[in-house]
């Protein structure tokens, strides 16, 4: 029989808890403090005779975590519904909701819902690089004819300008340099 007929039944209704789950939403299901599982869309119903039930609730239309959530119960949770980002160090995330720019991640470990919100994560280097640029053939003013090769360090220090208003500053970066050093070596005698 349905759940409604179950319910309908007073001994049954007061030794039950009932729960709805929106269509944005999970419910973790605790029972004496111990996960036992979780429920998505839907009406559900527990014995409490089995034991103490306690149900977290969770809004998964916003990817972002709220501050409450218990941390130690998310790897009980299938991991298509949550994305986990790390980020070392030397590094720096950008991280996208639905294409949208979010936030600038500094290192440590995130989780974000990705259920309803596609979440994506560009990873930027923030440690000293070395760039070689290899034997460059220039002429100075006097029409001499060298070759010289250039190494030059950087640090990128604005992680969202680097990603999202330069096409790949690596190579503007050695555009950059290159041109620099042509117009340095040109003005020799």
């Amino acid at each position: 029989c349905s759940l409604e007929t179950l319910l309908a039944d007073k001994e049954v209704a007061e030794q039950t808890d009932v729960i709805t789950v929106g269509e944005c939403e999970m419910v973790l299901i605790l029972r004496d403090g111990c996960f036992m599982g979780s429920a998505n869309a839907g009406k559900h119903a527990f014995w409490r005779v089995d034991g103490e039930y306690e149900f977290v609730r969770i809004d998964m239309s916003n990817p972002e975590l709220d501050a409450s959530f218990p941390m130690h119960l998310i790897s009980r949770i299938a991991s298509m519904y949550y994305r986990k980002v790390e980020v070392s160090e030397s590094q720096k995330a950008i991280v996208y909701f639905d294409k949208k720019l979010a936030r600038l991640l500094d290192a440590g470990t995130y989780y974000f819902w990705r259920f309803f919100v596609d979440v994506d994560v560009d990873y930027v280097d923030t440690c000293l690089v070395q760039k070689n640029i290899p034997g460059q053939e220039m002429l100075t003013a006097d029409k001499v004819s060298i070759r010289i090769n250039l190494v030059c360090s950087y640090r990128v220090t604005d992680c969202i300008k680097c990603k999202t208003e330069i096409d790949d500053y690596e190579q503007q970066l050695y555009v950059a340099a290159q041109l620099a050093l042509r117009e340095y070596v040109g003005k020799y005698k």
